[in-house]
């Protein structure tokens, strides 16, 4: 083989490599996660750490730092402190349809679209099939005098302003004014980032 030929191996291996690598970046957005890593980093203020306890007496130090915001109520800039670390996403699924019924603690939603995220140009069409949401299975409970880390499952609606704080629902019949309504569905579920411990979220998006 001459050298000519090495050559032309090399640079095909080349063109692949970048082709492979080109897609990756497209593929998985590592341009623009790299980016929101940045601006994250960047936007962080006083980082301090605290002690936390979950219900089984395990102790985790948490992380925290000052970030800036804007108050919606008074549309000033203020500094709140929030943790570094966000819940991990575990499963997540939108659902397009309508509340058929609520029954015996349950959720009776007609699919009719599935989507990616809340935004209707997300959503496919799919032949109609139900989903049940048994709230007996779900702790809406919480003990506010706890000093437990412990999250409990949440179901909430979101009105048509995003601005407007969710509503959080604690029993199933004050959702009956969303029956016969189509909606757009989050089915969700958490897993805290120190205890590993699932909570789950159901919540209702008004069209």
């Amino acid at each position: 083989m001459n050298m000519a030929h090495k050559l032309l191996i090399i640079l095909i291996v080349i063109i692949v490599i970048i082709a492979f690598a080109c897609f990756f970046f497209i593929k998985f957005d590592v341009c623009e996660k790299v980016y929101n890593l940045f601006l994250d980093v960047a936007n962080r203020g006083n980082i301090t750490y605290g002690n936390a306890v979950d219900k089984y007496g395990n102790e985790y130090l948490i992380e925290f730092s000052d970030v800036n915001a804007i108050d919606i109520s008074t549309g000033e800039e203020v500094v709140i402190t929030e943790e570094i670390n966000d819940a991990i996403i575990e499963k997540q699924i939108f659902y397009n349809g309508e509340i058929r019924d609520l029954k015996d603690n349950k959720i009776y939603f007609i699919v009719d679209k599935v989507g990616t995220s809340s935004t209707l140009s997300s959503f496919k069409d799919v032949e109609d099939y139900q989903v049940i949401f048994d709230l007996n299975t779900y702790d809406l409970e919480s003990d506010p005098y706890s000093k437990a880390r412990y999250w409990p499952d949440f179901i909430t609606v979101q009105t048509e302003d995003p601005l407007e704080p969710r509503i959080l629902i604690h029993d199933i019949e004050e959702l009956e004014f969303l029956v016969g309504e189509n909606v757009i569905v989050q089915d969700i579920i958490f897993s805290d980032y120190y205890t590993s411990q699932e909570y789950k979220e159901i919540l209702f998006y008004l069209n």
